[in-house]
């Protein structure tokens, strides 16, 4: 269980709840720091800008959203000069994360939790030449999205059959009991 604030439980267990999603990326020697909140919202020296409605998060983390493993960001409605300002970024790697936080009844923003911390794969910018809009799309995963996958090759049968079928050259791999050291004394 994380260690959230007091005010931050106290809001999420509310009845009527307000929440807003703060979104960082960082870029070369700038950071872009956005809301889907309908007011620019500041939490200590930073102020995350006012997208509203316009900025949409689908992620494939589990039920209450407390662990995302990969997360499409989705900004509506971007003008042109936005895509220019898009695409003279590298967006490959760069840090993205993604915050919530809850405001009480009075309006008084909790304090922030973390619901995403990953890395971008990319833009994706589609154009609406109608209406001179466009919606830019930028995915990111998280550094465990596929932590439990094996990496290369294995030295064991299946796996040698995999690439060489009807080989026996490992056949007996898993009766060996001592460690092999491959290139050294």
């Amino acid at each position: 269980m994380r260690n959230l604030a007091a005010g931050t439980l106290a809001e999420m267990g509310a009845a009527q709840q307000r929440c807003v999603h703060l979104l960082d990326i960082v870029l070369d020697g700038e950071t872009v720091s956005i809301t889907d909140d309908v007011t620019a919202v500041v939490v200590g020296p930073k102020t995350y800008m006012a997208t509203g409605h316009l900025l949409q998060f689908d992620h494939d983390g589990d039920a209450d959203g407390m662990q995302i493993n990969a997360l499409t960001v989705t900004l509506s409605g971007v003008d042109k000069s936005m895509i220019a300002s898009a695409l003279k970024y590298d967006f490959l790697g760069r840090r993205l994360t993604l915050l919530r936080a809850y405001f009480d009844v009075n309006g008084v923003l909790q304090a922030p939790f973390m619901l995403f911390d990953g890395r971008c794969d990319g833009p994706a910018i589609e154009e609406n030449p109608d209406d001179g809009t466009c919606t830019v799309q930028v995915k990111a995963s998280s550094h465990f999205v596929d932590f439990e996958r094996v990496r290369g090759r294995l030295t064991n049968l299946e796996s040698q059959q995999q690439w060489f079928p009807g080989d026996k050259g490992f056949e007996f791999v898993a009766a060996q009991a001592q460690d092999i050291q491959w290139g050294g004394a």
